[in-house]
């Protein structure tokens, strides 16, 4: 950003060149800014010195052909002014010249100097709410602009705002946002879980190519309590007899620190500032001990000292046996001089003072020193708490004033962010030029003896401590743990003044609090203030993730007491239907808690019912006269009772599984239906649910369309690819709203940056990024054109797509096809013409769905590819079915028609539905193959007697075989059928229609759902209370509606081989051997999962051994373990190391599942526990 304040007081060198004695003998000085803003009012100061006749100055300044005269004036005695001129407007910097003419009756000295005039400036700020984030956490930022007098700028068009992360990949763009008025642009946009940590740029461009950045971390991180820092003197020399030490805690939170030791540095040096080596050094502490030490080849001396009994402060005095040499050679008059500036806002933030003296013999001597100022704005802006400290959850009030009519950003942080990583205030700093005009010799002073000595920094972290309560009795539930607490945009009112009530997080820290305004008048910083949430003692609570229905576990609670006094507690967990619990043995639940004490407080829980069990301990200070050892009880003014609620999350014996039952219902029709019997009793749950929209059901899901995780880069486009299909679908029938494309735009916004982080610096993309040895290409293929599509609702940055299709095309052949590079995770684009057929076919069609252009001179090679294979054998129906769709795209409507009739000769039909498959028990590949079917038909323009009728059976199965969630078996499949039923929703929608449907049962339930063009996208849901059950769904009107009744029976059988018990060592090192023994020659990407056992968290040195395995990928996240690998063809064992973290009794198995994660029906299922489980 270009300077905006400038120093008025700037001297510029000139050289005599007078032929006349008078001038001659005449001294003379300029100064000017070097640097002037057109359109501003500068100042220019002149001064003549020993004029020996009369003589006329001129001062003017010229630019381009043009000159206008800044001063003039006839001088026949000393003489000294300032004068203020107007600079004149320029659109680009430009070098301009100062001409000072001094002339007496027979001679003239001419003299010029340039300057640089730039064009008025625009201060643009950027301001985020914290310097640091986490990965997954939202970054939030605003942009102020106001030119140099800091006043609002109407209509700055700001035409690209974007963020790039640490390896420069634009993750985020806003383009043309125009502040208008008095204004403040606001952004914010979430940083996925897995975002690379470094250092962040958020860059704003204007429309004047202005260019303005500021950065901010992602960072895995725990935020101090408190901080500890030790002043030095910046200087010690060995004429100084001593030197003050200062030590300050800045505790977040009040704990009483200790600060043991501290380390020092004695540095000393000769006059001509050179290390001198062993020199003998005695130091004295508070004169009372006295230490000889000696310096080494640097002249440096390390110390430390024991700090433990130091009080406020503490002389230190160094003595030096070392001789220093000084004389007075000359002792002139001193004083002082006293200046008043006027107008500091014109000069903050530094004023430069160049103080010169004009020597007897014509020497000038000068010398210039910044000094800073404090910068007063017009708009003057404060902000106060109603309270310096209030207890969690409290409410107070936020007094914000400024000038009236003002828009303020106000922000709230936890201080301790600002510990981790401090902050650049709202402030502006500028270098400032200066130069001198004269004809004198210039020097500068210089100072002979100088001693520097380098002072210490030090931050220590420590944990909360205890401070002062404030009369007023509180209970507290504690859930609200922000690190940002305030980020509003408030607006102030005529009076110049408003309140904003909040209340407290629950965060026991100090908050800093600052705000900053602008208005008509201009721009305004609130000075910094604070807020203390503090709580005199608490409890917290320790418990596992999740237990098993039947297992009995121990719920500890730990209370800090941060008072300076000890208390009476009692703490007590709360009756509750859901569990039982007893006490431990022996176990106290009134007991005292002494200042900077916890103490730990036992039950042993046994959960009854399934699903988040909540948990309620409170722990109440009690009032009472009895001594805690030979200590009074003290009772809290605030904050006697602290309580927290936690959920546990119980979960039934087996293994979860959703079973669900779709129908597609065009009136008039019913159909009957039966809910199994064979599950883990009280597991079952089932519901009835209806939409009026084919898509309803994947829009309400788009973040769980599959109920499996998705960690590589292809899975990761599960996130990305639906939403694109979802938000065409709506778009063209006219039902896109707001809400709904917020919501995309999330989920393409987060899947976008994932997605980054597996691309290869060539363009290309691979499952797991820079690990892989190169890109893949179907992966590639499938990220381009899914970046194309989404393009037109985010920001996309193109070079990536671009990229992506160069790349691709490097991989063709001379006979059109495309090679398959990289490792080839989805094994059956294998075709069975040839390896590289359904390959060529899948990347011809990205690149058409791209753009559309079948004469692009790659897809025209792939095309000829094709076409000799579709005239050789067309044995494999998914490379068919491929094939169809690809020629559909490329309008060839001859080899579109031929490949139809082959696939429908091998359709399979059954009571209305039609598909295809590609083998018995390859659901997921199934699927894929009858929704590219699908696809192909509903390519313009339709094929006779394969219209939309024909389509509806392909859409009956298709429904059928859908997910509860609104997905299907795996990533493609779904991406793949929900892109076929969306274009098959836009072909058949209809506005005008409604539709009754009625859930009948022999219970005697009786619902009835209305679905018409007001809620066709509202799912409507309703629970089944007989499981199992008989019950009949019927429907009339005018439209089709989607039903969908989904169970969730379990149950497994168990294989597992225990070692010995060794109750000694709480730790289960878990062996998991996988093996292939199918048919096909080697698998898709594997997958194994392993549940944790109830108590048990994952030793984090094994999950690093794990990743050294032949395995892709781990992650480890919420009770599970999941080990990716890139395919199966040989016996490969992993191993884990359990730790038994919170003990708990009558340990239930956990799961550990191995499957396909393209063809899910290849898959095994076992339980473990532990060898101690029946000993406990």
């Amino acid at each position: 950003m270009a300077p905006v304040l400038r120093l008025l007081l700037v001297a510029a060198a000139l050289l005599p060149t007078a032929t006349s004695a008078s001038l001659n003998e005449t001294t003379y000085v300029v100064t000017v800014s070097s640097v002037l803003t057109g359109g501003k009012q500068e100042t220019l100061c002149a001064q003549i010195q020993n004029p020996t006749a009369r003589l006329s100055l001129t001062i003017s300044l010229a630019l381009d052909t043009t000159s206008s005269i800044i001063l003039q004036q006839s001088i026949t005695q000393n003489f000294y002014t300032c004068v203020r001129f107007k600079v004149p407007l320029v659109l680009v910097n430009t070098v301009a010249t100062i001409q000072v003419s001094l002339q007496d009756e027979a001679t003239s000295v001419n003299k010029t100097t340039k300057v640089m005039i730039e064009p008025p400036d625009i201060i643009h700020l950027i301001q985020t709410d914290k310097p640091i984030y986490k990965p997954g956490q939202t970054v939030q930022f605003r942009i102020v602009s106001m030119d140099v007098n800091f006043l609002p700028v109407d209509q700055v068009v700001c035409s690209n705002h974007c963020v790039q992360d640490p390896n420069t990949n634009r993750i985020a763009q806003w383009l043309n946002k125009t502040i208008v008025g008095v204004g403040i642009l606001d952004f914010s946009f979430l940083i996925i879980p897995e975002a690379a940590q470094g250092t962040y740029t958020i860059t704003a461009v204007t429309d004047k190519g202005e260019e303005i950045n500021n950065n901010f971390d992602i960072k895995e991180y725990v935020l101090p309590k408190y901080e500890v820092n030790i002043f030095l003197p910046s200087v010690i020399t060995i004429l100084d007899k001593e030197a003050t030490v200062k030590i300050c805690g800045n505790e977040m939170i009040w704990l009483k620190s200790c600060l043991f030791y501290s380390i020092f540095q004695i540095r000393v040096t000769g006059p001509n500032d050179q290390p001198i080596a062993n020199e003998v050094v005695y130091l004295y502490v508070e004169d009372s001990t006295k230490i000889t030490l000696s310096t080494d080849l640097k002249g440096l001396i390390l110390f430390s000292l024991d700090t433990t009994y130091w009080k406020n402060s503490v002389s230190l005095r160094v003595c030096s046996s070392l001789f220093l040499f000084k004389e007075v050679l000359w002792r002139l008059n001193k004083g002082e001089l006293r200046i008043t500036l006027n107008q500091v806002l014109d000069l903050a933030p530094y004023a430069q003072v160049v103080v010169y003296t004009l020597m007897p013999s014509g020497e000038l001597v000068a010398d210039s020193q910044d000094f800073p100022i404090q910068l007063c704005l017009k708009n003057q802006v404060s902000l106060k708490f109603s309270s310096l400290q209030v207890l969690p959850a409290e409410k107070t009030t936020l007094t914000l004033k400024a000038s009236p009519k003002s828009l303020c950003s106000v922000r709230a942080i936890d201080q301790s962010v600002l510990l981790l990583k401090p902050e650049q205030e709202l402030t502006v700093d500028y270098n400032i030029g200066v130069k001198l005009v004269t004809n004198s010799d210039v020097r500068k002073p210089q100072e002979c003896f100088f001693w520097k000595f380098d002072g210490t920094f030090f931050i220590y972290f420590a944990p909360p401590g205890a401070g002062i309560a404030q009369p007023e009795t509180k209970k507290t539930v504690r859930t609200f743990f922000p690190e940002t607490w305030i980020w509003d945009l408030v607006p102030v009112g005529d009076n110049g003044s408003v309140n904003v009530v909040k209340k407290a997080p629950d965060t026991i820290t100090k908050w800093a609090a600052g705000a900053f305004c602008v208005s008509p008048v201009g721009f305004g910083v609130a000075p910094n203030t604070g807020i203390t949430v503090f709580q005199p003692f608490f409890v917290s609570l320790t418990l596992p993730y999740s237990v098993i229905r039947g297992e009995v576990f121990t719920l500890r609670a730990t209370v800090f007491n941060y008072l300076s006094n000890c208390i009476m507690v009692k703490v007590t967990l709360a009756d509750s239907d859901q569990f039982t619990y007893r006490a431990c043995e022996g176990c106290q639940y009134s007991v005292c808690v002494c200042s900077e004490e916890t103490r730990t407080f036992s039950w042993i829980v046994t959960p009854k019912v399934l699903g988040d069990v909540s948990l309620k301990v409170s722990a109440e200070a009690l009032k009472t006269r009895a001594l805690c050892g030979n200590k009074v009880t003290t009772l809290p003014d605030v904050g006697r009772v602290d309580t927290v609620i936690q959920t546990l999350l119980v979960e039934a014996e087996g293994t979860p599984q959703m079973v669900g039952y779709n129908a597609l219902l065009c009136p008039p029709s019913d159909i009957s239906l039966q809910l199994p019997e064979a599950f883990v009793p009280g597991s079952a749950r089932a519901s009835v649910s209806v939409l009026g929209d084919l898509m309803g059901r994947a829009m309400k899901n788009l973040d769980q369309l599959l109920a499996m995780p998705y960690g590589c880069g292809e899975q990761n486009m599960i996130l990305f690819a639906p939403n694109i299909f979802i938000l065409n679908y709506l778009k063209s029938s006219g039902q896109l709203t707001l809400p709904i494309l917020d919501r995309a735009k999330v989920f393409l916004e987060s899947g976008y940056q994932r997605e980054l982080t597996y691309k290869h610096t060539d363009g290309s993309y691979s499952a797991f990024g820079m690990s892989d040895d190169s890109g893949n290409t179907w992966l590639t293929s499938f990220v381009m054109k899914s970046f194309g599509g989404a393009s037109s609702y985010i920001f996309i940055d193109s070079v990536y797509i671009n990229d992506a299709r160069t790349w691709l095309s490097q991989l063709q052949k001379k006979d059109g096809c495309i090679r398959s590079v990289g490792n080839l995770i989805h094994t059956d684009l294998k075709g069975g013409v040839n390896d590289e057929v359904t390959l060529t076919a899948y990347v011809a069609a990205a690149m058409l769905e791209l753009d559309g252009n079948s004469t692009d001179p790659v897809v025209e090679s792939c095309l000829k590819c094709l076409t000799a294979a579709v005239n050789g054998q067309l044995d494999n129906l998914y490379t068919v079915a491929l094939l169809s769709y690809t020629f559909s795209l490329a309008g060839d409507q001859e080899m579109r028609s031929k490949l139809i009739t082959h696939l429908d000769q091998k359709a399979i039909t059954d009571g209305g539905s039609r598909h295809w498959e590609y083998s018995s028990g390859s659901d997921s590949l199934n699927i894929e193959l009858t929704s590219y079917v699908l696809l192909s038909l509903l390519t313009s323009p339709p094929l006779e007697n394969f219209g939309l009728d024909y389509c509806s059976g392909i859409v009956r199965w298709l429904v059928q075989v859908q997910n509860p969630f609104g997905g299907f078996s795996s990533t493609q499949d779904t991406v793949v059928a929900l892109e076929a039923l969306a274009k098959y929703a836009a072909a058949t929608y209809s506005p005008q229609s409604t539709t009754t449907v009625t859930v009948t049962s022999s219970g005697g339930l009786n619902k009835v759902f209305v679905v018409n063009q007001d809620n066709r996208l509202l799912y409507q849901e309703e629970q089944l209370s007989e499981v199992p059950g008989d019950y009949n769904i019927t429907a009339k009107g005018q439209s089709c509606v989607l039903t969908q009744v989904r169970s969730a029976p379990a149950h497994t059988a168990t294989q597992t081989t225990l070692a010995k018990c060794n109750a000694a060592r709480p730790q289960l090192i878990l062996y998991v051997t996988v093996r292939y023994r199918g048919s096909r020659e080697e698998t898709n990407m594997v997958l194994i999962d392993i549940k944790l056992l109830s108590g048990y968290v994952l030793d984090g040195s094994s999950l690093d051994q794990v990743s050294k395995a032949p395995a892709a990928r781990v992650d480890a996240d919420a009770g599970h373990i999941s080990i990716y690998l890139d395919g199966k063809e040989q016996t490969q064992m992993y191993s884990v190391t359990l730790e038994d973290d919170q003990h708990v009794r009558n340990l239930k198995p956990a799961v550990v599942k191995v499957y396909d994660y393209y063809q899910t029906s290849d898959k095994g299922v076992t339980e473990y526990t532990s060898p101690c489980a029946a000993s406990t």
